[in-house]
């Protein structure tokens, strides 16, 4: 961008966080947003900074309030430049669902107080690694909170966007989403300009990433500092306040010995920087999911009630009013069946519609524990003042309505207008903007993540149907719950509709990893 592109850039983008841009702004910002990466990148930080400046300034509930319209903003310009969407509306997100996290002063550098929840993710581990004394598994969410890496390796990627990968014995704490210590260890730091900065703390020093991959060797006695992009700000701990940041850039190689606080060029290793997680497949990344539904074994048209299909459940599906009925094809090829919602022409009175099953093993909150649970639905043009809701949801059997309001016992996934997209956990309600074509097959993805002495917390992704097969679990998911403590134990699940339109949900199915929900149901 020249000076003066940079200049109306900015201008827009003021327009937007004071919620005064104009339509013909707004096609403008979509236009450079897809036609320039650099402005695309001076759009990330322009927000992530305002984010930071408006929760220094303000009270709490004023945050959550003015961050929802940056939220829609985002998401309406997924047409423009998807990348960039799925990266801001989950910062965006994340700061909202958490707006007590302050930033603070400290040194001259900005540093995250104390956070509550998760912030990080396990993308990736070997066979063999084991942290705290347990197998780890791929997907496990972390939170602020001490661990050891006990054996093999874990590539963690914070919820802010950077990635470090662990290898071999390693102690490490992570204090937030912006700062991790290491005592020992190998580690090696991938993040680009649009990742938020993180602070790496050592026995020696305190290192922050400009832009960088670099890969650092730390024990008790020495420190090596390995930078292959970027540069690293470095500054020594044993010089106290007192030292200056050392700026080391990319293509150099230092070794920092605890008895001296200089520096001795060494040899830079770029294959140490570089490296990435070789992992073994197992028999879990291997295996389908353990619920699915197709919903076959009926000819077209015939209704959802006593439909018994798929595996992993008890009993047949029961639908009160019998009003959903099955079509062919569905949503994901040609022999793939859908169960349609069709209410056009309807009264108010009958545009709801349920069906509910029994699962055959529980999600269980109460225990260590990670699922999948995917499905797909396509929705016909929103009709003026309809809520055009697709909700599926996890709840305990045996339950009333009345007990279930009063427990908060349930998970809801829902999509309503052609906008909006909800998650409820409990007593935890978010919602975001995401505007969502009439007529388009999505992917619905819910990562529930449930533990024993840790809190539990549910991720969704929304993306096009076509990008689900074959994929890999995405950097950052649409909407992220709060962390809740919960010990629910949801063995039903219902597909709920409300609307005088059409809407179809099909290929259903739950399971323990990404991967054993992100492949085809079809025959």
């Amino acid at each position: 961008m020249n000076p003066s592109e940079k200049d109306a850039l900015h201008t827009i983008l003021s327009a937007v966080v004071d919620e005064t841009a104009s339509e013909s702004q707004i096609a403008e910002l979509t236009r450079i947003l897809e036609q320039d990466p650099e402005a695309r990148r001076f759009y990330i930080r322009y927000l992530d900074m305002h984010a930071a400046l408006t929760s220094f300034r303000m009270p709490q509930a004023s945050i959550r309030f003015r961050r929802l319209p940056w939220v829609a903003m985002i998401a309406s310009l997924m047409a423009a430049s998807a990348l960039i969407v799925w990266l801001a509306s989950a910062r965006m997100e994340s700061r909202r669902q958490n707006p007590s996290t302050d930033v603070v002063a400290h040194d001259g550098a900005a540093e995250e107080a104390s956070t509550v929840g998760y912030v990080a993710t396990i993308t990736a581990a070997t066979a063999d690694a084991v942290l705290d004394g347990e197998p780890v598994r791929e997907g496990m969410r972390l939170d602020a909170a001490p661990y050891w890496l006990m054996a093999g390796g874990v590539s963690i990627r914070f919820d802010g966007g950077a990635r470090i990968l662990l290898d071999g014995t390693s102690r490490f704490t992570i204090r937030s989403r912006r700062a991790i210590r290491i005592d020992e260890g190998t580690l090696v730091f991938q993040g680009d300009q649009t990742c938020e900065s993180i602070e790496v703390i050592t026995p020696h020093s305190t290192l922050r990433n400009i832009g960088t991959r670099y890969a650092a060797v730390i024990d008790g006695h020495s420190e090596e500092l390995h930078v292959v992009e970027g540069a690293v700000r470095r500054k020594s701990a044993q010089q106290g306040d007192s030292a200056e940041h050392e700026l080391v850039e990319a293509g150099t190689g230092r070794r920092y010995d605890a008895k001296n606080a200089g520096a001795t060029p060494i040899q830079l290793d770029e294959s140490l920087a570089t490296r990435s997680l070789a992992v073994d497949s197992t028999a879990a990344d291997d295996a389908g999911p353990t619920v699915t539904d197709g919903f076959r074994g009926v000819e077209e048209g015939g209704r959802i009630g006593g439909l018994v299909s798929g595996t992993g459940w008890v009993g047949p599906w029961e639908s009160g009013r019998n009003s959903l009925r099955l079509v062919s094809p569905g949503l994901s090829g040609p022999e793939s069946v859908a169960v349609l919602h069709d209410a056009v022409g309807e009264s108010k009175a009958d545009r709801k519609s349920a069906a509910h099953r029994k699962l055959e093993t529980p999600i269980d909150l109460s225990q260590d524990g990670i699922w999948y649970l995917r499905f797909l639905v396509r929705r016909s043009p929103l009709s003026p003042g309809d809520d055009h809701r697709a909700m599926v949801v996890l709840r305990t059997r045996g339950l009333t309505a009345a007990e279930e309001l009063e427990r908060n016992s349930v998970i809801q996934i829902a999509l309503r207008r052609h906008d909006s997209v909800l998650l409820r956990v409990e007593d935890s309600l978010v919602r975001a903007s995401m505007p969502q074509r009439p007529d388009q097959t999505y992917a619905v993805v819910a990562k529930i993540v449930a533990g024993r002495a840790k809190p539990d917390q549910v991720l969704v992704s929304v993306l096009a149907a076509e990008r689900l097969i074959g994929s890999s679990e995405p950097s950052e998911w649409s909407i992220v719950s709060e962390a809740v403590e919960s010990d629910l134990r949801l063995d039903k699940l219902s597909l709920e509709y409300t609307s005088g339109g059409r809407i179809a949900v099909g290929d259903l199915c739950i399971g323990t990893t990404w991967s054993s929900i992100a492949r085809s149901l079809e025959p």
